[in-house]
Parts: C-alpha cells; sequence; structure tokens
C-alpha cells in the first residue's frame, strides 16, 4: 500500500518507520504538498498543522483518496470536513488520540463519571500536558474527555469544563482525570511514554480505512 505522509514532523518520522515495518511503501509529502503526492497515494495520513488540515482534506477529497487525520485543533471546520468526506464517498479516520491506551483510557473515564455523578459532593475537572512545540491548548484528547464528562457527570462538572494545560520540554503527552471532594480526591492518569504507539495506531487505522467510505472516528478501527 502507498501511504502519502501530510507533515512530516516527530509523528511523520515515526508513522514513516512503522509503515515500513509493516512492508508499505511511503510517500513523503514535507512541506509543499503536491497534487501529484496525493494522486500516488492508495491511502494519507495527516499529521500536520490545524491551518492546513481543510486545505489538505479538500485536495484528498477531489483525487478520491481515503485518509487518516491525525493533527488536533481544527474542530472548528469539521462540518466541512464531514460534508467533503460524504459528497466525495471516501473514507476518512480522525482521532484525537491514535493510542489505544488512550482510547481505553475513554472507557475508564465514561465509567468513573458514570459512578461518581450519583455523588454531588465530588467535583471533575482535569488537566494535560505536552511538549513545548503542541500548537493546540487545551490537547485535542483533553476536549474529548471534556466530552466525555459531559455527558457521563452533568452534575457534577462546570460548564465548560475545568481544563488545565502545560506545554513544557519533551512531554509526550499526560492526561489526569480529577474527582475532587472535601475529604479525598480520585485521579486517573494515562501517560505516554513515548509517540510510537500513536504511529502504530495512525497506520492500523490507515490500513483500515482504505475498504470504508464515510467520516469515522479512530474508536471505529478499534
Amino acid at each position: 500500500m502507498k501511504i502519502t505522509l501530510l507533515g512530516y514532523g516527530k509523528m511523520g518520522h515515526l508513522i514513516h518507520e512503522v509503515a515500513e515495518k509493516r512492508h508499505h511503501q511511503v510517500i513523503i509529502a514535507k512541506r509543499n504538498t503536491t497534487e501529484a503526492d496525493i494522486a500516488a497515494a492508495d491511502v494519507c495520513i495527516d499529521f500536520s498543522h490545524p491551518d492546513a488540515v481543510l486545505e489538505h482534506v479538500r485536495t484528498v477529497a477531489a483525487h478520491k483518496k481515503p485518509m487518516v487525520i491525525g493533527t488536533t485543533g481544527w474542530d472548528e471546520h469539521l462540518d466541512t470536513v464531514e460534508a467533503l468526506v460524504k459528497e466525495a464517498g471516501i473514507g476518512v479516520v480522525y482521532g484525537s488520540n491514535f493510542s489505544i491506551g488512550v482510547n481505553l483510557f475513554f472507557k475508564l473515564a465514561t465509567a468513573a463519571g458514570e459512578l461518581l455523578n450519583r455523588f454531588p459532593q465530588y467535583h471533575a475537572g482535569l488537566y494535560e500536558e505536552h511538549h513545548r512545540s503542541k500548537v493546540d491548548s487545551p490537547s485535542g484528547t483533553a476536549k474529548a474527555i471534556a466530552d466525555i464528562l459531559t455527558t457521563s457527570c452533568p452534575d457534577i462538572i462546570d460548564a465548560p469544563v475545568a481544563i488545565a494545560s502545560l506545554r513544557c520540554g519533551s512531554i509526550p503527552g499526560t492526561h489526569t482525570l480529577v474527582f475532587d471532594s472535601p475529604c479525598d480526591t480520585i485521579t486517573m492518569t494515562h501517560t505516554a511514554r513515548n509517540r510510537s504507539g500513536f504511529a502504530e495506531g495512525a497506520v492500523t487505522a490507515a490500513e483500515w480505512v482504505v475498504k470504508q467510505s464515510g467520516f469515522h472516528l479512530f474508536s471505529d478501527v478499534l
């Protein structure tokens, strides 16, 4: 399978390594993505910049290619992207986080929220840490957890959910869910040791989406 990488930062390099280990051919679109790069692909993977995502989707959709989007911070364009995907009849997978562990954490957060919502003495919030080069703040993963809290424990949150963010050094990513009461504090934390799990998940999504149509979340792949 030929995979075109839209964006070639740290994640792009890791995806390149994982894809080649799985015997896929990688086309690298470093700075100026060309239509030829996209036309030659069986599937495109985007880990670029929030400002570039919409234009990338337009071009990929015009060439009727499936796509995986790992870039976050472009939520205001979600309706437009979904419309482009539907019109083109292509498959797209989007994930705020492509780590299998994080997606399991989402399930645990849902269960915890539903349980704690019955105890009004608790109050829920969260904080996240990432490397200093990460553009969006709060992270897409933190926003996804906040959405989970809004649904699972609406009685013990503020609206919007309180999120604290830290951008420092080379931290791959840490997300901590907090349930605090006057008597005690319950915390749940996911800590990424490196970005390898994200790359594995992105390539897995690319292998899956080539046979799909419509707009999907990474949880659909799992």
